[in-house]
């Protein structure tokens, strides 16, 4: 999968320093798993494609709309300028999308999916 680096849970990166306590136990993080992709366009391509390929077949658009995926990334000192607006985000910066790890399965199963 295109620029797909590692997909690993949110306490993993905890254990590795990648993400603090705080984050660890915030809602953003608690109970998840993080899809790491090496840059924001292939982060957006795998999402489009999750949706539109999978979700919205399975499910509907209303039902797919309200699939809980965020996108995130590791600690970046302009990224609360970005999140307001005040700055374009960097298109090559490594981005993850976060996903509740009760609802992981639907996208490995669209992963899987894509191997056949």
């Amino acid at each position: 999968m295109e620029g797909l680096v590692e997909i690993v849970t949110a306490k993993e990166l905890y254990n590795r320093s990648e993400v603090g306590l705080y984050e660890l136990q915030t809602f953003m993080f608690r109970d998840k798993t993080i899809m790491r992709f090496s840059d924001l366009r292939s982060a957006i391509k795998f999402g489009s494609y999750f949706v539109h390929k999978f979700l919205i077949p399975k499910y509907g658009i209303e039902e797919a709309k309200k699939f809980p995926m965020a996108k995130s990334g590791p600690f970046r000192d302009d990224a609360f300028e970005e999140s307001l607006g005040l700055k374009k985000p960097d298109l090559n910066q490594e981005t993850w999308l976060v996903i509740p790890k009760d609802r992981y399965s639907e996208v490995q199963e669209y992963i899987d999916s894509l191997k056949e």
